[in-house]
């Protein structure tokens, strides 16, 4: 993989927002089945008998016994039985966040997947599971916490190869953006090199970044600016002065928008983070 395409990915994951919305176990019935929808959440699937048809998008599949089954938020589902052998499958709808885009509407993964170790696969389903059915307090965590082990064991089995940046043509132009602010933060980086970057008028990239982010090119790259700063600020003892440079800003600049930001001074941000370790 391309060494910029990894970082992008890499920062990606790392801003990843993941929140569960059910979690089950069952036996699916001889009317599983439905068209044509396109939904808000990611499904994964892991198939433990059985058979049946899933479409997702324009690629048919038959998942068997042993494999997951990835269905991207935003794409176009369609499921159903082929005979009396219904699947029994371990499941869970979820959203996965970057911002105010779908994780996997940014990075092109398989859809189906054999699973190595099916004995893990299917405890980690049981542990989300009864997390999801749990009334106590910290349920949501523990939630979560589970959410993430299990999306990180399902992205650990892909095999590299088959791992890119998304090919939608609007994600294509805001990887390209992306990548571009990633390589660049410590410039000054303006919406007209931006817009010239996907051939784009700047006004009207303007309002296709926005309609995208919900929010301005500037004010995205302030924010990848701040989230750069508090990885430095809790991974290592440079100076404000240095980290500074390292993300484009001033210092007085970046003390008063990272306070704006978080609530806190950059330096109140680092003390609070040393008592926690």
């Amino acid at each position: 993989m391309d060494i910029n395409h990894l970082k992008l990915i890499q920062n990606y994951l790392a801003n990843a927002n993941l929140r569960l919305s059910i979690a089950k176990v069952d036996k699916v019935s001889q009317n599983w089945r439905f068209f044509n929808m396109r939904p808000s959440y990611n499904a994964l699937y892991f198939i433990r008998e059985g058979e049946g048809w899933i479409k997702i998008d324009d690629q048919e599949y038959r998942p068997s016994p042993g494999q997951i089954v990835l269905m991207p938020a935003g794409s176009l589902h369609s499921i159903s039985v082929v005979g009396d052998n219904t699947y029994r499958k371990f499941w869970c709808h979820f959203t996965a966040k970057v911002d105010t885009l779908n994780l996997f509407q940014l990075i092109h993964l398989p859809h189906v997947l054999d699973v190595p170790d099916e004995s893990y696969m299917e405890q980690l389903f049981k542990e989300l599971i009864d997390a999801y059915r749990s009334s106590a307090w910290t349920a949501p965590l523990q939630r979560n916490e589970i959410l993430m082990r299990l999306v990180r064991h399902y992205l650990d089995i892909v095999p590299d190869r088959q791992i890119s940046l998304s090919m939608l043509p609007d994600m294509q132009k805001l990887n390209t953006v992306f990548q571009y602010i990633e390589e660049h933060i410590n410039d000054n980086v303006s919406v007209e090199q931006l817009a010239g970057l996907i051939h784009y008028n700047p006004n009207y990239f303007i309002r296709f970044f926005k309609s995208k982010m919900k929010m301005t090119p500037v004010q995205y790259i302030i924010k990848v600016r701040i989230e750069k700063t508090k990885g430095l600020l809790m991974t290592t003892d440079l100076t404000l002065e240095e980290i500074g440079r390292r993300v484009g800003m001033e210092v007085h600049y970046l003390c008063r928008v990272f306070k704006q930001f978080t609530n806190m001074s950059p330096g109140e941000f680092r003390s609070q983070i040393m008592s926690n370790r």
